[in-house]
């Protein structure tokens, strides 16, 4: 028998947030259960990418950053020295 799409995306999500280092509470299980069914809803198609897209949405995940489209610009110098 196949283990239906929202149990994956459901444990992939409360495995991400253990390894995250979230404690799992009752409230935490709670919202990751609420996530998976939006994203049903939204996405059932790429049910899992979408619970992934919108994980950082939900849960304040420790030492998260958003993944930036271009690396930060600083100025800085070639350093040719003296002619």
């Amino acid at each position: 028998m196949r283990t239906p799409q929202s149990q994956l995306a459901l444990q992939r999500v409360l495995d991400y947030l253990r390894l995250a280092g979230v404690e799992l509470t009752p409230e935490v299980e709670q919202r990751a259960l609420l996530l998976v069914s939006a994203a049903l809803e939204r996405a059932p198609e790429d049910l899992l990418a979408e619970c992934m897209r919108r994980l950082p949405e939900v849960f304040e995940l420790p030492g998260y950053k958003p993944i930036l489209q271009a690396p930060e610009i600083h100025r800085g110098s070639l350093v040719y020295g003296a002619y």
